[in-house]
């Protein structure tokens, strides 16, 4: 027999047998009981911060040389992502 075949046979007895799962507990049964959050059992929590990576925009002049090679000067923007909340680092 094949190794696929093996497989399907064994998972079958296994299940006639009554042994579904392996011999592995219920997933709810397995699952500790969910440790509360510092400060959250005493019924006040921190205020939620607006923190998240943001893009800030801001317009730059740069020269440029046209399609007759005369330089000129071409405003544009130069955009950059950066942290808005408190640094990672801060003590």
């Amino acid at each position: 027999m094949t190794r696929i075949t093996r497989f399907a046979a064994s998972c079958t007895l296994a299940a006639m047998l009554g042994l579904g799962g392996l011999g592995l507990a219920q997933p709810a049964a397995a699952a500790p009981a969910a440790a509360p959050i510092a400060g959250a059992s005493l019924g006040h929590t921190a205020p939620v911060e607006a923190v998240r990576w943001a893009q800030r925009c801001r317009p730059q002049t740069v020269m440029r040389r046209d399609r007759h090679g005369r330089r000129m000067r071409v405003t544009r923007e130069v955009c950059r992502r950066v942290w808005v909340g408190p640094r990672h680092l801060h003590r």
